[in-house]
């Protein structure tokens, strides 16, 4: 009896701690599969303020604790490079008394009306996507160079993890984003390519490329200090790609569905007709070459 009263007692023992240690490691992988806001809200995040746009305003970034030296150092070049962009009005697509290069899928032009937003300077280049993804989908290794060869899904991969690094909340300019800024937003001069009528000056295109594509800000910028949003690689959207129409929009999002996304911009393949500021075009979201990348920006309520 005492014999089998002790065996029993040891297998008991034995049966609680396995019990315990499952619940311990459930509760150890639970929190490391955690999203960003439990990170944030359990103290997980170092939350500092940040200075962008030539220190002209201030945000919050919350850098994950477990984030990589250079992860940071890469990411913080990205958020002094973000430029704002007050909002206002502009006639959307072509304007057949300037540019006689107008396309069919850029009419009708339209009254879009925006709100105030962050964008880069710069495309997102290489040792960016690199030092975020750990890998880099170019050929060659140019850590200065415009990142290509990513899809538009990709791009999403991409953005959903820096988020997760900075508690921010990056995403691709919406198509009337992106036009609006390219033509300069406000202080627009309403010139044929992103800060010129003169192509050669403010765009790597196919006469000027030497077959590749060119290190970010080599060109001459916009008039919001924009550089390559004419030329070099094009540039993913949001949206997804729908002819225009004739009305007004405030703050338009591209339709809800859809088969194929819009990039815009041209390229260093391209020639003057493609890289216009009003030139849409659009491909499949798993759709890449080495010709495509894309600029981020920002969004703060």
């Amino acid at each position: 009896m005492t014999i089998s009263f002790f065996k029993k007692s040891i297998y008991f023992a034995l049966l609680l701690g396995v019990i315990i240690f499952s619940f311990a490691c459930s509760g150890k992988k639970g929190s490391q599969s955690g999203t960003a806001d439990q990170e944030i809200s359990s103290g997980l995040r170092d939350t500092v303020p940040f200075l962008i746009d030539s220190g002209r305003f201030e945000i919050q970034v919350a850098w994950v604790k477990n984030i990589t030296p250079l992860q940071k150092e890469h990411i913080d070049y990205l958020l002094k490079c973000m430029v704002r962009v007050e909002g206002g009005s502009f006639n959307m697509g072509c304007m057949q008394q300037k540019d006689k290069e107008c396309n069919e899928i850029e009419f009708p032009p339209h009254k879009v009306t925006l709100s105030s937003f962050y964008i880069s300077k710069y495309e997102t280049v290489e040792s960016l996507w690199a030092e975020v993804m750990g890998y880099n989908p170019n050929f060659r290794n140019h850590p200065y160079y415009p990142v290509s060869n990513v899809s538009w899904n990709d791009t999403q991969k991409f953005i959903e993890k820096l988020n997760y690094l900075t508690g921010l909340t990056f995403a691709l300019p919406t198509e009337a984003e992106w036009e609006y800024a390219a033509r300069g937003g406000r202080e627009s001069k309403h010139a044929i390519y992103s800060g010129s009528d003169i192509i050669d000056s403010v765009a790597v295109y196919i006469e000027t490329s030497v077959s590749r594509f060119s290190p970010r800000g080599r060109m001459q910028a916009n008039e919001l200090g924009l550089h390559d949003m004419s030329g070099n690689v094009w540039e993913w959207c949001s949206d997804y790609y729908a002819p225009y129409t004739s009305e007004d929009q405030i703050n338009p999002q591209g339709p809800t569905s859809g088969e194929r996304r819009v990039y815009r911009g041209g390229s260093w393949i391209d020639s003057p007709k493609f890289n216009r500021v009003t030139t849409r075009n659009s491909g499949d979201p798993d759709h890449k070459m080495n010709c495509i990348g894309f600029r981020l920006v920002l969004r703060i309520d």
